[in-house]
């Protein structure tokens, strides 16, 4: 920091301090990411420009809100992210409705994922037992 930095609350970070975020607290934090510890693709279904806090429910119900897009840091941000975050999200929803249009993936009901950390991403130790086949309606189709 080039100057004292004071937050709202009282904390003060003082002049030469270096500070860092640390993005894989933020990814698990509940607060902004209802169960983030869960592999929930449809956390990011709906556009959620408006997050609303997370409050758990009891009621059994597997829905879960939106995850925050402005507490996702994959690509970084403000004013020095990623330009090609918006290009690389449609391109990856893209391949992935390819890939689940004419293939089916299946993984071993007995995997249980245990996680490995690989400088700064996590990947499934010893990978995901899976098998990968064309889907029952398009075999014999060109």
């Amino acid at each position: 920091m080039e100057k004292e930095l004071v937050f709202e609350d009282g904390v003060i970070i003082p002049k030469g301090y270096h500070v860092g975020v640390s993005f894989w607290l933020i990814h698990r934090s509940e607060k902004y990411f209802p169960k983030p510890n869960e592999f929930r693709p449809d956390r990011w279904v709906n556009d959620n420009s408006r997050h609303h806090d997370y409050i758990p429910t009891t009621s059994g119900d597997d829905t879960i809100p939106a995850g925050n897009r402005d507490a996702f840091f994959a690509f970084s941000g403000g004013a020095r992210s990623c330009p090609g975050q918006k290009y690389a999200m449609k391109e990856a929803t893209i391949a992935f409705a390819w890939l689940i249009k004419d293939l089916q993936f299946c993984i071993d009901p007995k995997f249980k994922l245990e996680i490995e950390w690989k400088a700064v991403i996590q990947t499934p130790k010893n990978g995901i037992p899976a098998t990968i086949s064309l889907r029952q309606a398009n075999i014999g189709m060109d």
